[in-house]
C-alpha cells in the first residue's frame, strides 16, 4: 500500500505535534518550581529604580533653579512611580493621589526601603535639598482590603508575576530575597499556597495538541487514502468510526492529554452535562468528531447495492438516533449551561454564544447529510415507499419509549422529528426537481424554527424549576437577599456607635430612649440611612423584652461579620436589620439598645459604585427577579425591584401548589405551600416576542448564508469548474459590497458620533451639577471662613443629601488639597485612594476642569470647581466624580448599536432582494441572447430574438438577428460545398471499399470461364465453391452499402423530449439479460431525467458503447461494466465504465476518426456515428482510459429543465 507524500507528511506532523504537546505537558507539570523568576523581577525593579533616581535628580535641579510650583509642568514617564515633595512635614507637591503621603513620610530614608501601605506594596527613597525632602515611591503591588472586578491586587506594570505570589518582610538569606542595585536587602517574595503553573508551557502545549487533534480527525476523514482505496464499504466505515469514537471518548473521559483540557474552554464552570460532555471544550471535540464522521459517511462511503430490508432499517434508525443526540445536545446547552444561548440583546453576544451557534449549525448540517445519504440509497434501491413506513414505525416506537421512561420533552421530540421528516420527504414528492438552494432555504427555515422553539420551551422549563426551588427555599429559610451596601455601612456604623461615649451618658437619663433615638438619627443615620426607618428600644438585659429579642436572633437572624448587627430574612419579617448594643451597667443588670431597621417603601436612593462592594451578588440580582410574599392575602414583603399589588386577589386559585400566571402583561410564578401563604416570583426584563423574531431572523440569515457558501464550494469542488462571475453576479456583488462598506462607514461614524455626544452630554451634565452643587454649598456655608472649623460628619451628611438630590458623588477638599468631607467616605476609609486631591486641578491653576480618573479598573469622569463662601472667599475645592458614567455610557451605546444594527439588517436584506430582482431584470435580455447563442447550430434553423426597446441591448439583439441571417446564407453555401466534398470523399471511399471485393470476384469468374472451356471434371465442385465465395463478397458489398447509407442518414434527426434515464435503463437491462458472462450495474435515477434528442439515435449511441465495452473485455477476465447517470443543474451526465483492455496511447487521438478500428472486423464508423449524434444533440462525449484496467466514456447532454 503506497501513501502519497502529502499524507505521509500529515502523519509525521500529527506524531510530531503530539510529541511536542506531551513534552510541553512534561515541562508544564514541573513549571511551579520555576514559576517565580526572581532574576527577571530584580532586573525590572533595578530598571525602575534607575528611572526614579534620574527623575529625582531632575526634580532637584528644577527646585533649586526654579521653584516647587514649576514641577506641575514636568511630564512623568512611569505612572507606577509617584513623587512627593515635603518641607517640615508639610506636603508641597505630589504627582499622583493614589497612595497616602503621610504613610510614606513615616519611613523617610535616603536608601531604597520597603513599605507596606494600606493600599499598596512599594519601595521608597528620599533625596534632601535645602529644607525640602523629595521622595520617589515605586509601586510593586496593589494591596486593596478586598477584591472585586474593579479592585485587583495584581503586580504593577512590568512585573510579570502572578498576584498569588506575596511580598513579605524577611532577610537577605531568603530563597527569593530582593535587593536594590547596591545590594541592600528590600523584601522577599513568597510562593503562593497553591501551585502556579507556567502559562507559556500550558498555552504552547495546548496549541500543539489541538493541532494534533485536528490532524487526527483530518486523517480519519481521509482514511480511504491511507487504506489505499477510493471508497469505504458500510462495514468498513462502521468499524473505523467506532474505533475513532472509542479513542475520542476515552480521551474525554480520562482528560488525556492533560494540556488539551487545561484550557478554560474545558472548564466546567459554564457548561457540564455528563462525563463525556463536561465542558464547552468537550462538546466542541464531540461536534468535530460528528462533523468528520458525517463527511466520511456522505462523501466516501458506499452503502452497497444489495436490497436488504435490515440494512434499510438500520440506516433509518441511525438517523433517528442522531436526531435524539442533537436534541440532547440542544437541551443540555440550555439546562446545564450558564451561558445565555438565545442572543436576544446586544449584551448577550459573546464569543462562546457564537461558538455554540456554530455547533448548532453543524448538527443541523449533519442531520441533512445523513438523511439524504440514506434515503437517496433507499430511492435507488426502490425502497423509498417502504422507508416511509419504517420511519413512521420508528417515530411511534421512539414516542412510546420516551413516554415509558417519562422523558418530559417527549411531545417536543415527536413533533420536531415528524416536522423534519415531512420537510425532508417533500423533496422526493415534487415531480419537478427542487433547486438545492431552494431546499436549503426551506430546511434552514424549519431547522432554525426547531431549535429556537425548543430552546425557548426548555428555557422556560428550566426557569420554572429554578424558581420553584428558590420559592421553597424562601418559604423555609426566608429571603437571603440583603442590602450589600447596608452591610458594608453597618460595619462602619458599628465602630462609631461602640466608641461613642456620649451614648452611655444619655443612657442614664429618664427619657433615654427618646434622646438616644434623636442623637443617633441626627449624628449617624443620614444620607444613605434615609432609606430605612430606625426604631429604638431600651431594655435591661434580663428583661422579658431582651429575652424576646434574643430568641428572635437565635431563630431568625444572621450576624453581620463581627458586629452588633444582625440581618433578618426580609420575606419572613418587615424588619431588615437589628442592632443590639450594651451601654451602661446598673447595679446587677445592664442596659441594652435595640435598633430595628425597617425599609421605607418607594424610596429612591443613589446607586453606589460596585468597587465598594466586596461580596458576590445575591441570587435575586443574578437571576434578575423580584420576590414577594403574601400572608392571609396581604403583601408582607416585596423586593424593591418591582411593585406588587397590596393584596393577593389578583392571584388565581389553582389545584397545583406551583404554577405560572399572567397579570398586567407580566408572567408571575406562584408557590402556595398552604392556604395562607403565597411566594410570588417575577422575572424582570423578560424578553418580548419582537426580540425572538429578531433572533430568528438573524439566525436564519446567518445559517442560510453559511449553507449557500458550503453548497457553492461543494459544487465547485465536484465539477472542478473555474470560478467565473457573470455580469449579474458582478452587479449584485458590487451593490452588496458598496452597501456593506457604506454600512461600516456609517456604523463607525455613528458610534463615534454617539460616543462623542454622550461624552459631551456627560460634560454638560457634570458642569450643571458642579454649578448647582457649588451654589448649594455656598448657601449652606455662607458664613464659614475656614473648613477646618466645619464638622466633618455634618459636612458628610450635607454632601450625602446633595448626592441623593443630584444623583452623583461629591468630595470637598480644603485649600491645601486635603479631603475634608465626602458623600462617599467609604472610598477613603477603605484606603482605595488617598485623601489628597488630584494634582492636575490643584497645581495647574485651572480648578474648573473635567478629567478622566480611575480607581483600580474603574474609570470615571470627574469634575472640579472652587468652593466659595458667601463673600466669595475660597474655602477649598469641590470634586464631582461620575462613578457610574462609564457604565451608563456603555449601556446607552449598546442600545444605540442594537437599534442601528436592526435597521441596517432590514436595509441590507431588502437591498439584497432588490439587487437580485434588478439584476435579473437587467440580465434577462442578455440571458436570452446567451441561451440563443448556445442553441445556435450551424446548418440548423436558428430563431431570432424579438426585442422592442432601442437601447444598447436592442442594438445587440439587432446585430444578433443580422448574424442569424448571414449565418443561414453561409450555412447553405457551406453545406453545398461540404456536400460536394463529402460526396467526393464518400465516392472515393465507396470505390475503395467496393474495389476490394470486386478483384477476387473478377478472378473467380475468370477462373470459372477457363474451367468451363477446359471442361474439367471438377467444374461442378469448383462452381459450388466459387458461387459461395461470390455470394459472400456480394453480401460484403451489401453491408458496405448499408453502412454508408446509415452514415448518410445521421443528420435526419427528429428531436423530442426523451427520458434519457429510462432509455438508458432499458438498454442496460437488455444487455444485462443477454450477456450473462459480464456483470452490468446501473447507478442513479431510472427515470425523470429529460433531454431534447432523437430517441432512436440515443438508443444507437447506448448500443454502440455497451457493445464496445463488452467486446473490450477479454475472455480470461471477469467482466464488469458500470453504468451511471446523474443530473446537475444544467446537464445529464452518463458514464459507461468497463474493466477491459483499455486503449493504447497511440490510438487515443484516432478513436473518433471515421474508418478507424482496433477490432479485426467492422468499418470503424460506430464511434464516429456516436460522436456525431451526441454533437447534433448539443452534448459532448469524452473518455478516460488506462491500459489493461479499462475505459470510461462520459456523455454530457443538455438537460431539459
Amino acid at each position: 500500500m503506497k501513501i502519497s507524500k502529502t499524507y505521509r507528511y500529515l502523519a509525521y506532523a500529527l506524531i510530531t505535534s503530539l510529541l511536542l504537546g506531551l513534552l510541553c505537558n512534561f515541562f508544564y507539570d514541573r513549571s511551579p518550581k520555576q514559576s517565580l523568576n526572581i532574576r527577571a523581577f530584580a532586573a525590572e525593579l533595578a530598571k525602575k529604580e534607575n528611572a526614579a533616581d534620574q527623575t529625582l535628580k531632575q526634580l532637584t535641579q528644577i527646585i533649586n533653579y526654579k521653584s516647587v510650583d514649576s514641577l506641575s509642568n514636568y511630564k512623568f514617564s512611569d505612572n507606577d512611580i509617584f513623587y512627593f515633595v515635603f518641607e517640615k512635614n508639610e506636603l508641597l507637591f505630589w504627582s499622583d493621589n493614589y497612595i497616602e503621603p503621610t504613610e510614606i513620610l513615616k519611613a523617610d530614608s535616603i536608601r531604597w526601603h520597603y513599605n507596606k501601605l494600606s493600599n499598596a506594596h512599594c519601595i521608597a527613597k528620599s533625596r534632601i535639598t535645602d529644607s525640602k525632602i523629595l521622595m520617589a515611591v515605586i509601586l510593586l503591588k496593589y494591596n486593596y482590603p478586598y477584591e472585586n472586578k474593579d479592585l485587583i491586587n495584581s503586580y504593577s506594570k512590568g512585573f510579570n508575576l502572578d498576584k498569588r505570589i506575596e511580598i513579605v518582610e524577611g532577610n537577605k538569606n531568603d530563597k527569593y530575597a530582593v535587593s536594590d542595585a547596591q545590594n541592600n536587602y528590600l523584601f522577599s517574595l513568597s510562593n503562593a499556597d497553591t501551585q502556579i503553573y507556567s502559562e507559556f508551557w500550558g498555552f504552547t502545549g495546548f496549541i500543539f495538541i489541538t493541532i494534533a487533534v485536528l490532524l487526527f480527525l483530518y486523517l480519519y476523514v481521509n482514511c480511504t487514502v491511507l487504506f489505499g482505496i477510493n471508497i469505504l464499504s458500510l462495514k468498513q466505515f462502521s468499524l473505523v468510526t467506532l474505533l475513532i469514537g472509542f479513542v475520542v471518548g476515552l480521551s474525554l473521559l480520562l482528560s488525556f492529554p492533560d494540556l488539551l483540557y487545561w484550557n478554560k474552554l474545558f472548564s466546567s464552570f459554564e457548561y457540564s452535562s455528563n462525563p463525556l460532555l463536561a465542558s464547552i471544550g468537550h462538546l466542541a471535540f464531540v461536534t468535530l468528531f460528528l462533523l468528520a464522521a458525517n463527511y466520511l459517511f456522505f462523501f466516501r462511503t458506499n452503502i452497497g447495492s444489495s436490497r436488504q430490508l435490515t440494512k434499510a432499517i438500520l440506516l433509518q434508525t441511525l438517523f433517528v438516533v442522531y436526531f435524539l443526540i442533537v436534541f440532547y445536545f440542544l437541551s443540555s446547552l440550555v439546562y446545564h449551561s450558564s451561558i445565555q444561548l438565545p442572543i436576544l440583546q446586544f449584551n448577550h453576544l459573546s464569543f462562546l454564544s457564537v461558538v455554540l451557534h456554530l455547533f448548532i449549525f453543524i448538527w443541523g448540517m449533519g442531520l441533512a447529510l445523513l438523511f439524504y445519504k440514506t434515503h437517496n440509497w433507499l430511492k435507488t434501491q426502490h425502497l423509498l415507499n417502504k422507508s416511509i413506513t419504517i420511519d413512521i414505525v420508528l417515530v411511534l416506537f421512539t414516542g412510546i419509549m420516551l413516554f415509558i421512561f417519562q422523558i418530559e420533552a417527549a411531545i417536543q421530540i415527536i413533533i420536531s422529528i415528524v416536522t423534519i421528516f415531512v420537510v425532508f420527504y417533500s423533496a422526493y414528492t415534487f415531480k419537478r426537481r427542487t433547486s438545492i438552494y431552494a431546499f436549503a432555504f426551506i430546511w434552514i427555515l424549519v431547522y432554525v424554527s426547531f431549535f429556537i422553539i425548543n430552546v425557548y420551551l426548555i428555557g422556560e422549563k428550566k426557569d420554572k424549576d429554578k424558581y420553584r426551588i428558590l420559592a421553597e427555599n424562601i418559604y423555609i429559610n426566608g429571603s437571603s437577599e440583603n442590602d450589600r451596601m447596608a452591610d458594608i455601612l453597618l460595619e462602619e456604623l458599628d465602630g462609631q456607635i461602640s466608641s461613642d461615649k456620649l451614648l452611655k451618658n444619655l443612657s442614664t437619663s429618664s427619657d433615654s430612649a427618646l434622646k438616644i433615638n434623636k442623637y443617633i438619627n441626627e449624628n449617624y443615620l443620614r444620607g444613605f440611612w434615609n432609606k430605612y426607618e430606625m426604631r429604638l428600644s431600651v431594655a435591661y438585659r434580663n428583661s422579658s423584652l431582651s429575652d424576646q429579642y434574643n430568641d428572635f436572633i437565635v431563630s431568625e437572624a444572621t450576624r453581620i461579620k463581627n458586629t452588633h448587627f444582625y440581618a433578618v430574612p426580609s420575606s419572613l419579617n418587615l424588619m431588615s436589620y437589628l442592632g443590639i448594643f450594651p451601654t451602661v451597667s446598673i447595679e446587677k443588670d445592664s442596659l441594652n439598645l435595640y435598633m430595628e431597621f425597617y425599609p421605607r417603601k418607594n424610596f429612591k436612593s443613589y446607586s453606589f459604585p460596585n468597587l465598594l462592594i466586596s461580596s458576590a451578588p445575591d441570587i435575586q440580582s443574578l437571576l434578575k427577579i423580584a420576590v414577594a410574599k403574601y400572608n392571609n392575602q396581604q403583601l408582607v414583603y416585596s423586593s424593591e425591584k418591582a411593585i406588587f399589588p397590596n393584596n393577593s386577589e389578583w392571584i388565581p386559585a389553582k389545584n397545583s401548589n406551583y404554577y405560572s400566571t399572567t397579570y398586567q402583561n407580566r408572567v408571575y410564578y406562584v408557590y402556595q405551600p398552604d392556604k395562607a401563604n403565597h411566594i410570588v416570583i417575577n422575572k424582570l426584563n423578560s424578553n418580548t416576542l419582537a426580540s425572538y423574531v429578531l433572533y430568528f431572523t438573524y439566525s436564519f440569515l446567518i445559517f442560510y448564508c453559511l449553507s449557500i457558501v458550503i453548497i457553492w464550494l461543494y459544487n465547485r469542488r465536484r465539477t472542478k469548474s473555474k470560478f467565473r462571475i457573470g455580469l449579474t453576479t458582478k452587479f449584485q456583488y458590487a451593490f452588496i459590497i458598496l452597501l456593506i462598506i457604506s454600512f461600516l462607514g456609517i456604523f463607525y461614524v455613528s458610534v463615534n458620533f454617539i460616543q462623542k455626544k454622550y461624552e459631551d452630554e456627560q460634560i454638560s451634565n457634570i458642569e450643571n451639577k458642579k454649578n448647582y452643587i457649588q451654589k448649594a454649598l455656598q448657601d449652606m456655608y455662607y458664613w464659614s471662613q475656614d473648613l477646618s472649623t466645619v464638622s466633618p460628619q455634618g459636612l458628610n451628611f450635607d454632601l450625602q443629601e446633595l448626592s441623593y438630590m443630584y444623583q452623583t458623588d461629591i468630595h470637598v477638599y480644603d485649600n491645601n488639597g486635603k479631603l475634608i468631607g465626602s458623600s462617599q467616605p467609604l472610598i477613603f476609609n477603605k484606603n482605595l485612594i488617598s485623601r489628597q486631591i488630584s494634582p492636575t486641578p490643584f497645581f495647574s491653576g485651572n480648578t474648573n476642569i473635567n478629567q478622566d480618573e480611575h480607581i483600580g479598573e474603574l474609570k470615571y469622569l470627574s469634575g472640579y470647581t472652587d468652593f466659595y463662601n458667601g463673600d466669595y472667599l475660597q474655602l477649598g475645592y469641590i470634586a464631582v466624580p461620575q462613578f457610574l458614567s462609564q457604565e451608563e455610557t456603555r449601556k446607552e451605546i449598546e442600545e444605540f448599536l442594537s437599534v442601528i444594527i436592526h435597521i441596517y439588517l432590514i436595509i441590507i436584506v431588502f437591498a439584497i432582494f432588490l439587487s437580485i430582482f434588478i439584476g435579473k431584470q437587467l440580465s434577462a435580455p442578455l440571458k436570452m441572447i446567451e441561451n440563443k447563442l448556445k442553441k445556435m447550430r450551424f446548418g440548423h434553423r436558428n430563431e431570432k430574438i424579438d426585442y422592442q426597446l432601442n437601447d444598447e441591448i436592442g442594438q445587440l439583439v439587432a446585430q444578433y438577428n443580422r448574424t442569424i441571417d448571414e449565418l443561414e446564407k453561409s450555412a447553405k453555401l457551406l453545406a453545398q460545398s461540404e456536400r460536394e466534398k463529402a460526396w467526393k470523399t464518400m465516392a472515393r471511399q465507396i470505390a475503395h471499399e467496393i474495389n476490394n471485393p470486386l478483384t477476387p470476384m473478377k478472378l473467380t469468374i475468370q477462373q470459372l470461364q477457363r474451367t468451363k472451356k477446359i471442361g474439367s471434371e471438377g467444374f461442378d465442385e469448383y462452381f459450388e465453391k466459387s458461387t459461395v465465395t461470390l455470394i459472400e463478397q456480394i453480401d460484403n458489398l451489401s453491408r458496405i452499402a448499408g453502412t454508408f447509407s446509415n452514415f448518410a442518414r445521421i443528420p435526419e434527426a427528429h428531436f423530442t423530449n426523451v427520458d434519457v434515464a429510462a432509455k438508458l435503463y432499458s438498454v442496460v437491462q437488455l444487455f444485462k439479460h443477454n450477456n450473462e458472462q459480464v456483470q452490468i450495474s446501473f447507478e442513479g435515477e431510472s427515470k425523470d431525467i429529460t433531454v431534447l434528442a432523437d430517441p432512436e439515435q440515443l438508443t444507437q449511441v447506448f448500443n454502440n458503447l455497451l457493445k464496445n465495452a463488452i467486446q473490450s473485455i477479454t475472455s480470461d477476465k471477469a467482466g464488469l461494466i458500470k453504468v451511471r447517470i446523474r443530473k446537475t443543474d444544467k446537464e445529464a451526465v452518463i458514464e459507461i465504465e468497463d474493466n477491459g483492455m483499455g486503449i493504447a496511447d497511440e490510438f487515443i487521438d484516432k478513436l473518433f476518426t471515421p474508418n478507424f478500428t482496433t477490432k479485426s472486423t467492422g468499418m470503424g464508423l460506430g464511434l464516429t456515428i456516436t460522436k456525431n449524434i451526441i454533437e447534433i444533440t448539443g452534448g459532448t462525449i469524452n473518455f478516460t482510459t488506462r491500459k489493461n484496467e479499462g475505459t470510461t466514456f462520459i456523455i454530457s447532454l443538455p438537460a431539459d429543465n
